[in-house]
């Protein structure tokens, strides 16, 4: 994921991940702007008991 450009804006590096997904530090080059961008994971239905 690191390294990738995803729309506008490239993926600089991860700072954590966690039971909901991943979070990174982005860049978009249009406004010159650093940002965090998060990834959520997809989960199984949970079975009924």
């Amino acid at each position: 994921m690191v390294g990738t450009t995803i729309s506008h804006y490239k993926v600089l590096e991860k700072i954590g991940e966690g039971g909901m997904g991943e979070a990174f530090h982005g860049f978009n080059p249009l406004r010159t702007l650093r940002l965090s961008i998060a990834f959520t994971t997809a989960s199984k239905p949970r079975e009924e008991p």
